[in-house]
């Protein structure tokens, strides 16, 4: 599975997770960083990929 550059993990955490907001305390940001990586792998298609998500993609290999 491929680990997502610096470039495309900004990209991703500013575009379409909410990790651009503020938070009131550390675990409030994990919960929100972790459901972010969830998305990425589970959810989001990834052109790269053949449009499947890499959890997808990472079990049909």
């Amino acid at each position: 599975m491929k680990i997502p550059s610096r470039k495309e993990s900004t990209k991703l955490l500013n575009s379409n997770s909410g990790l651009q907001n503020s938070f009131n305390c550390f675990k409030e940001a994990q919960i929100a960083l972790n459901q972010a990586i969830f998305l990425y792998n589970n959810v989001r298609l990834h052109q790269h990929l053949g449009f499947l998500t890499p959890e997808f993609f990472h079990r049909a290999s």
